[in-house]
């Protein structure tokens, strides 16, 4: 009895996993050669466009960074006027205070 059940799976397993027809075999290799191709297809369009993504933003990175460099100069420009502006304002008291201590000693020092 046991080589009865073991028969009847066996043909019932090859069955199923044969196609009756040489259309219906046609068709399982054409389904099976589309759908690796659409795969194969998908895969490339999506890395083109995230290559195109990435170059888009590459090239706004490199605009932001140019800007901020031009935004940097600028800011060091103004920051050493001010600086500049301030260090003649100190030079100018320096000056002021040498030139009133140069003359205020001549006038204390008379002689009587």
């Amino acid at each position: 009895m046991g080589n009865i059940f073991s028969k009847k799976d066996f043909i019932f397993e090859k069955k199923l996993a044969s196609s009756d027809t040489l259309s219906e075999k046609a068709m399982c290799v054409y389904y099976s050669l589309f759908t690796s191709i659409m795969i194969y297809l998908l895969i490339k369009l999506d890395r083109l466009f995230f290559d195109i993504f990435i170059k888009n933003n590459e090239k706004k990175l490199i605009k932001l960074h140019s800007g901020l460099e031009k935004l940097f100069e600028e800011r060091k420009l103004e920051t050493d006027f001010e600086k500049t502006k301030n260090l003649l304002e100190a030079y100018e008291i320096f000056k002021k205070k040498n030139f009133d201590n140069r003359y205020q000693p001549e006038y204390q020092h008379q002689p009587p």
